[in-house]
């Protein structure tokens, strides 16, 4: 399977030895679509050994064993291979004697999917503004849900207010409170910040009037 494109290139194997696997590498892959920079991996027999570390060194190739349970690595080939096994259950017969029958229904032939493209090329930018509106139009709702739940206060020059601490709100004291002040209201900016002066009077600062 392919990184960046998510292409599975699937094929039905006599055995899962090295000799197999190598050349399924330079058949099916390297004549296709040229060498890769690195094949990722579990770290089976078939991929550690004498065979396909000559492979590597011959095409000048760099070799990452995945770890065991490790999602990161390996789950995009996980979720591949059972969404192919699912198929496969319901294509080959009882005996599993077509498994090759199987995996050409699975239409992960490089020539076939070539001729029975589902989206013409030209028809892409008209795909990419409509992902683009449909983007837009679901932030815009999301706004409106999210502004109707804010409550506009309106402050006056002289108003006496309280500030809520959030840090106590994450780290709570039995016996204090999340609230400090009055503190008087000194200007109010048109976009809900109010400046309101410390309590001495000595200096003012800006917070949010939400």
């Amino acid at each position: 399977m392919d990184y960046i494109s998510k292409w599975v290139e699937a094929i039905a194997l006599p055995n899962n030895e090295a000799r197999s696997v190598t050349a399924f590498l330079k058949k099916n892959i390297f004549t296709w679509f040229g060498t890769p920079r690195a094949i990722l991996s579990d770290g089976g027999s078939h991929f550690c050994n004498k065979a396909f570390a000559g492979l590597l060194e011959k095409y000048g190739l760099k070799h990452k064993v995945a770890r065991p349970y490790h999602l990161q690595s390996s789950g995009q080939v996980e979720v591949s291979n059972r969404e192919i096994k699912i198929i496969l259950a319901k294509i080959v017969n009882v005996n599993r004697t077509d498994y090759h029958v199987g995996i050409e229904e699975l239409n992960l032939d490089w020539a076939e999917a070539a001729n029975l493209r589902m989206t013409q090329l030209n028809e892409m930018e008209e795909f990419r503004l409509h992902a683009y509106e449909s983007a837009s139009m679901y932030k815009e709702r999301m706004k409106f849900v999210y502004d109707k739940k804010i409550l506009k206060w309106e402050f006056n020059s002289g108003d006496l207010v309280l500030l809520f601490n959030s840090r106590l709100k994450l780290f709570s004291g039995k016996l204090k409170s999340k609230w400090s002040g009055p503190f008087k209201v000194v200007s109010m900016s048109p976009y809900g910040a109010i400046e309101p002066e410390s309590e001495d009077g000595t200096q003012t600062f800006k917070v949010n009037g939400q």
